[in-house]
């Protein structure tokens, strides 16, 4: 790095950086690259201990930072998305689709566009029974190159990833499944092992169940006692931080941001 941004800090991406929003240091470094005048540049501060790196540097380029999840309550990350434009992708089982049909005109390695596209056609069979990912169409066009190589039907090792992944059904309504609210538990527990609050609050935003459902289970897994009331606690700040969906098996998409 030199005085000034690099050229390639004219754009960068930050991908599936949900653990970035909690650390206080870089989201200052975020705040103070996303503030400014339009077309002014901005100063970003920030304290290293390599002596070849500045101290500051002028950055007048574009962020796009995705995530799966949001931080909530988090004033450090709220100021950084009043900086930001915000997007969000939900894509539906005819979304993925669609945009594997486009992909599938480019071709795969040594499979023709009218290949993929038969193997698209086939994938979306399914989009009635099974929550279908982008993720998918790669895999699936291997398969088929091995197919070919082997001497066997493609269609039984697609379709046999395809049985792998979670039926519609199941996943209409993922609070029902006990399963579910313990790997949320265990999920919850690790996000905030120093607040039995935030536990319970980020619990039941994500399983849809009762206080009271969460304790029970969470006994089960050890005595614990629910937390104190705000009237108890006499008032004591509460820093909450919790993420929604981290768990839900709906690919949710990406949440994108980038500079206004």
């Amino acid at each position: 790095m030199s005085d000034n941004a690099p050229e390639w800090l004219d754009g960068v991406v930050l991908d599936d950086c949900d653990s970035l929003y909690r650390n206080l240091a870089a989201l200052g470094i975020l705040r103070s690259a996303l503030w400014g005048e339009s077309n002014e540049a901005r100063l970003v501060t920030y304290n290293s201990t390599q002596n070849k790196l500045p101290p500051a540097f002028e950055f007048s380029g574009t962020l796009v930072l995705t995530a799966n999840t949001l931080p909530r309550r988090n004033h450090a990350f709220d100021a950084v998305l009043s900086r930001v434009d915000v997007f969000e992708l939900d894509a539906t089982n005819e979304d993925v689709i669609e945009l594997m049909r486009n992909l599938a005109k480019h071709g795969f390695e040594n499979l023709t566009s009218d290949d993929c596209t038969q193997v698209v056609e086939f994938i979306g069979e399914f989009a009635a029974t099974r929550e279908l990912s982008l993720r998918l169409l790669e895999p699936s066009f291997r398969k088929v190159l091995y197919a070919r190589e082997s001497g066997i039907d493609w269609k039984d090792l697609v379709r046999s990833q395809l049985e792998q992944i979670g039926a519609k059904d199941e996943l209409a309504k993922p609070a029902n499944s006990k399963a579910y609210a313990m790997a949320c538990l265990h999920q919850v527990i690790e996000d905030f092992p120093d607040s039995v609050r935030d536990q319970e609050e980020a619990w039941c935003q994500m399983t849809g169940r009762s206080r009271a459902t969460f304790f029970r289970l969470k006994r089960a897994l050890g005595n614990c006692d629910p937390p104190a009331t705000e009237d108890e606690s006499r008032g004591a700040p509460l820093s909450r931080l919790y993420l929604t969906g981290r768990w839900a098996p709906r690919n949710r998409g990406s949440q994108a941001l980038r500079t206004l």
